[in-house]
C-alpha cells in the first residue's frame, strides 16, 4: 500500500513539471534579467531629503545640513557587527552608517531669516573619518562660555585619547579631568592606592575588572558576576584575594579605589 502510494505522488509530480515546461516554451518566457525601475522611482528615491537641524547655543541661529539621500557604496561596504540589535562598525566603535552624509551646511538667522551658505567642496564629506576621536565640552554662552568649553573639551581628548571611544564628553570624565591636573601626583595616587593590583600581569588585570564589576554594580556579588558571566561564588572568592593583596577591607577606601580604577589606563596604561 505504501508503494503504491508513493509511486502515485511520484507520477503526478512527474506530470506536473512536465506541464510546467510545456507552458513555459509555448510561451517563449526570457530568462529573468536586471530590471530598471521607471524614472518617477528613481526621482523619489534621489530626492533631497530634509535638512538636519542645529539650534546654535543663543538660540538666534540654525545650522540647516544638507545630506544625500542615500549612502554610498563605500559606506554599505563598510564591516558590521550585529550587537544586541545594534550594527556597529568595528573600525569605528560607533554606528554602521545607513544614511547618505552631509554635504552642505546653511546658516539661518531664526528672527531675521538671512541665510550664509557655508562652501563645501563638491567630493566633502561631512562625518569624521574612521578612528577619528571626538571631545566635547560642555555647552555654554558668550565667551566666557566658548572658553570653558574649550578648557573642558582639551582636558577631555587628554583621556579620551587613552580610550578606543569614538566620542567622549566632558560630563563622562569631570572627576578624572580634575584629577590629572597633576599627571605625576595621579600616578603616585593609582600606584599607592591599587598596591599590589597595579602590576601588569595576568592575574592583576582579572582582579582589576572583576573589582570595576564590583564598584559598578553597586557592590553586589551577584550582580558583577552576571555581568562577568561567572558564578557569584567566584566573585567573592576574587574579592576576597583582592583584600588579602591590598591588606585591609574593601569598604575601608572604597572612593579612592574606585577613582584609582579609572585612573589606571589612563595614567599607567593598564586595562
Amino acid at each position: 500500500m505504501m508503494r503504491t502510494r508513493t509511486t502515485a505522488t511520484l507520477l503526478t509530480f512527474a506530470l506536473a513539471l512536465a506541464a510546467t515546461a510545456g507552458l513555459l516554451a509555448q510561451s517563449g518566457a526570457a530568462p529573468a534579467t536586471y530590471l530598471t525601475p521607471p524614472k518617477a522611482m528613481i526621482d523619489i528615491l534621489d530626492a533631497e531629503p530634509l535638512p538636519t537641524v542645529i539650534t546654535g547655543p543663543q538660540r538666534e541661529t540654525i545650522a540647516l545640513m544638507t545630506r544625500r539621500s542615500m549612502p554610498s557604496i563605500d559606506d554599505v561596504s563598510q564591516p558590521m557587527l550585529r550587537i544586541a540589535g545594534l550594527r556597529i562598525n568595528p573600525r569605528t566603535n560607533g554606528p554602521h552608517s545607513t544614511t547618505g552624509g552631509g554635504i552642505g551646511i546653511v546658516l539661518k538667522g531664526i528672527t531675521t531669516g538671512a541665510e550664509r551658505k557655508v562652501d563645501v567642496p563638491a567630493d566633502a564629506k561631512l562625518e569624521p573619518p574612521p578612528g577619528t576621536q571626538l571631545a566635547v565640552g560642555t555647552p555654554g554662552e558668550g565667551v566666557e562660555g566658548f572658553r570653558s568649553s574649550h578648557r573642558q573639551a582639551l582636558s577631555t581628548y587628554r583621556i579620551a585619547r587613552e580610550t578606543t571611544q569614538p566620542v567622549t564628553t566632558f560630563a563622562d570624565v569631570a572627576l578624572l579631568a580634575l584629577t590629572l591636573q597633576d599627571p605625576t601626583l595621579a600616578r603616585e595616587f593609582v600606584r599607592c592606592e591599587l598596591g599590589p593590583l597595579a602590576a601588569d600581569d595576568a592575574r592583576s588585570r582579572l582582579l582589576r575588572e572583576t573589582l570595576r564589576a564590583y564598584f559598578d554594580a553597586g557592590q553586589n556579588a551577584a550582580a558583577a558576576a552576571a555581568a562577568l558571566g561567572v558564578h557569584e561564588r567566584t566573585v567573592t572568592y576574587r574579592l576576597r584575594s583582592i583584600e588579602e593583596r591590598l591588606g585591609r577591607p574593601l569598604r575601608t577606601r572604597r572612593d579612592e579605589l574606585g577613582v584609582a580604577l579609572r585612573l589606571a589606563p589612563v595614567v599607567l596604561g593598564l586595562s
